[in-house]
């Protein structure tokens, strides 16, 4: 098999972060990540809110369908390709 050559995203970086209230040059918790991916949105509404398991950043953190998107691609960029926090 070929080696696959990697991706240029071009992301802005910190826009994660920046919604919860933690510094981007700070890790996110993993905890956190999974709280966010694990919550269901009620249906016929945009958010709900959670309560943040890790000590750091917003205690009350107002979950949206993006922003559950932005902390599965954290998630996955972490774990499985080894980059980001």
């Amino acid at each position: 098999m070929a080696e696959q050559e990697p991706i240029d995203l071009n992301l802005k970086e910190g826009t994660l972060s920046e919604s919860l209230g933690i510094r981007p040059e700070d890790d996110i918790p993993a905890s956190l990540l999974r709280a966010i991916i694990d919550t269901t949105l009620p249906s016929g509404e945009e958010s709900t809110e959670i309560e943040n398991p890790a000590f750091v950043g917003k205690r009350v953190i107002k979950v949206t369908k993006l922003m559950k998107k932005r902390a599965v691609f954290a998630h996955t960029a972490r774990h499985k390709w080894g980059m980001g926090n």
